[in-house]
């Protein structure tokens, strides 16, 4: 897979094993579909914190999955952030 600018720090299987979650020092969130190994998604975390931006980076340290599989959890810069997964 080619997407992260920085090296993952963390990966993770939905419950279902269809999509992957890949938290990166780039600052990035990225969802991406198993079978295809396409991303899906890419959150920037940096755009969480836009009043610090270009002062100190946004290193996504590692992300899971809700039980069913409709909501991510990611950690960064100590805070934990949740964010909906619609599969449209």
């Amino acid at each position: 897979m080619f997407g992260h600018l920085e090296p993952v720090n963390h990966c993770c299987f939905s419950p279902d094993d269809v999509y992957l979650s890949t938290s990166s020092s780039d600052g990035t969130l990225k969802l991406w579909e198993v079978s295809s190994a396409n991303e899906w998604k890419s959150i920037d975390m940096a755009d969480v914190f836009p009043e610090q931006r270009g002062q100190t980076e946004v290193i996504v340290k590692c992300s899971t999955w809700s039980a069913d599989g409709r909501t991510i959890i990611c950690a960064a810069r100590n805070a934990v952030f949740v964010s909906g997964t619609c599969v449209c």
